[in-house]
């Protein structure tokens, strides 16, 4: 088998540990959110969708606000949700993997400051899936890298109508994509981390199979039903296609901040591996001090990828749907259960 890194992905969720003292409820009914369309209410095509978001903290104390996904970050990143009528519209963006616990996610709104940010959605999400219409956008903050998605209250929504063409433009790219041809080391890497995931899932589910009702299990998927979440497992650890990619390219220049590991493309699946990445552990380092909630272990972030993230513990509060396509529910369970079979 040629080493090129092309294999069959899923797309994951975005989500972390939570670092920030200021409590989701309070800070955000401080925080005043406008948004404008700088095309008007009205535009013939979804490439006129560009829309201004200006954050303001009337608070007394300064907001901590994650800078990546959300309405500061002026990337492809799930900024807003988006309707039309009662229907939400399929984000289509970039999905990034961050780093934890890290001053460096945040920045820092001061009382009376504002923060401006200018947002293309039109290649974000599946307009053409639902035809010319009216389209309303929530925008979304983050206090936490780790918690769900919210939206900020109605008051802050906007409403702009699409009268003709709804044809989702591709992503742009903005450098060559490659498989880390020119960089044997981090193929090398890159490849064994793939196959360690694969390893992992085989593990975990055959630790369902034999387990469906332990407390492991129960912790982390609740009452979803064991043979959906051995399937999910199984479809990683037998998983091989050359039709997708994992690469160490930064076809999107996601990779510009250190926090960033990784990041999946939702439409092609592709999924580009930052330098931090080449930082992160082998799975026998589970056996010697890493500790599971760290999620440092190579082989775990591929699987995230593989399939759809929130810290271990927040990913054992999450609801059982929730959990069910959470990607750090299968990353926590499968080290767990590594842990449990192979260290002493």
């Amino acid at each position: 088998m040629k080493l090129l890194a092309l294999f069959a992905l899923l797309s994951p969720v975005l989500s972390l540990a939570a670092v920030v003292s200021t409590s989701h409820s309070d800070a955000t009914s401080k925080l005043a959110v406008e948004i404008t369309s700088t095309k008007g209410p009205i535009v013939h095509s979804v490439d006129d969708l560009i829309l201004v978001s200006t954050v303001t903290n009337h608070g007394e104390h300064p907001i901590k606000v994650v800078k990546y996904g959300g309405i500061v970050d002026d990337r492809q990143t799930e900024s807003f949700i988006v309707r039309r009528g009662d229907q939400d519209i399929r984000f289509t963006g970039i999905h990034l993997l961050l780093t934890y616990d890290d001053e460096a996610l945040y920045t820092s709104i001061a009382p009376g400051q504002s923060i401006t940010t200018q947002h293309r959605v039109a290649s974000s999400y599946d307009f053409q899936s639902v035809g010319a219409g009216e389209f309303t956008f929530i925008p979304i903050v983050r206090l936490s890298p780790g918690e769900h998605i919210e939206p900020l209250d109605a008051s802050s929504t906007i409403t702009v109508t699409v009268t003709d063409n709804v044809s989702t433009p591709q992503l742009e790219k903005r450098a060559a994509v490659s498989a880390c041809t020119t960089n044997t080391t981090r193929q090398e890497i890159l490849t064994a981390a793939y196959h360690e995931s694969k390893m992992l899932a085989a593990e975990a589910s055959r630790h369902v199979t034999f387990n469906p009702t332990g407390p492991l299990f129960t912790s982390y998927f609740k009452n979803n039903v064991p043979t959906t979440v051995s399937t999910i497992f199984t479809g990683v650890a037998d998983e091989y296609v050359n039709a997708r990619l994992i690469s160490c390219a930064d076809p999107f220049l996601m990779c510009r901040d250190n926090e960033v590991v990784a990041y999946t493309d939702v439409v092609t699946s592709n999924s580009y591996f930052c330098p931090k990445f080449f930082d992160q552990l082998p799975p026998h380092r589970l056996c010697s001090g890493s500790p599971v909630h760290e999620k440092n272990i190579r082989a775990a972030i591929v699987l995230h990828e593989l399939t759809l993230v929130t810290s271990c513990s927040g990913a054992r509060a999450l609801s059982a749907p929730e959990q069910l396509v959470n990607g750090d529910n299968y990353n926590c369970f499968a080290t767990e259960v590594y842990v449990r079979n192979n260290c002493p």
